[in-house]
């Protein structure tokens, strides 16, 4: 099986929604255009293949699906604790 490159945005503390919001989700080509944008915009890059063990329930710009809030949660804290740091 060949590994994919695959990459997703999602939208939560800027917005200040009440539930993280998948806003991209791409495979090969349309990974690259979203990691280049997050890099391009000095948005934070996490990698959690975890995540993407789920990917058949992501649907964009919906809420988040309820098995991947924790996976979710730990990509947010490592943002934040990331952010901290280079403060």
């Amino acid at each position: 099986m060949i590994n994919k490159k695959k990459a997703a945005s999602i939208k939560y503390l800027k917005e200040k929604l009440d539930v993280p919001v998948i806003s991209a989700y791409g495979v090969d080509e349309f990974a690259e255009k979203i990691i280049n944008e997050a890099v391009k915009n000095g948005i934070e890059i996490v990698k959690n293949e975890e995540f993407f063990k789920h990917e058949k329930l992501f649907d964009i710009d919906a809420e988040i699906p309820e098995e991947v809030y924790k996976i979710v949660a730990d990509i947010i804290a490592c943002i934040i604790k990331t952010n901290k740091r280079g403060l």
